[in-house]
């Protein structure tokens, strides 16, 4: 399950060593599009800590490259408290473990410091699919060996997906996308 990290905000707010902090905005990036999961968590996150601390907290989405364009422009950020990541384990795990060279570490670069929450992936089929259960889906696959698309909008879609038509024994088209909310447009749509 992905991990969402909100770094040093929750530190500052409870270690008064830093006397002064926040004494101005805070920028949060996110690391997907707006609308996706992990940016509607930050938005609600981000407006009730503006009210606690008295201070905004600005949201900024930088989407692309599984969260490494994010993760890359906030390891350079002086580490001052006032340019946050809202981590998952696309940028944390996947980006290290899939690229030669990624543009950061994400060990020694970040600091974590609470998990912020959890959530769960979800199998929806567009109604025109003759499927309305897990069994009737697999059933349909088989019949139709790789003529079904399937949309991601993150690695953890990509893996668990992958996974579970090993399991399954199904052979299904993946279709990559950006982020969340455009995986879901070409799902209304009919088009995965």
């Amino acid at each position: 399950m992905p991990r969402i990290v909100l770094g040093a905000l929750l530190c500052a707010l409870s270690l008064p060593v830093w006397g002064q902090y926040p004494a101005r905005a805070i920028r949060v990036v996110v690391p997907f599009p707006a609308g996706s999961a992990t940016d509607t968590i930050t938005r609600v996150l981000a407006q009730s800590v503006s009210q606690s601390i008295g201070q905004t907290l600005v949201v900024e989405n930088k989407a692309g490259a599984d969260g490494a364009i994010a993760a890359a422009e906030v390891a350079k950020a002086p580490p001052d408290g006032y340019t946050l990541l809202m981590a998952t384990n696309s940028p944390m795990s996947a980006v290290p473990a899939m690229k030669k060279s990624p543009p950061y570490d994400p060990v020694t670069d970040f600091t974590p410091i609470t998990d912020v929450g959890r959530y769960t992936f979800f199998i929806v089929v567009h109604p025109s699919l003759p499927a309305k259960t897990l069994d009737e889906l697999i059933g349909y696959a088989r019949a139709n060996p790789g003529k079904l698309n399937y949309a991601t909008g993150n690695t953890t879609g990509i893996v668990s997906t992958a996974y579970f038509a090993s399991l399954a024994k199904i052979q299904i088209v993946h279709v990559p996308y950006k982020g969340e909310p455009q995986a879901l447009t070409d799902l209304i749509a009919g088009r995965v």
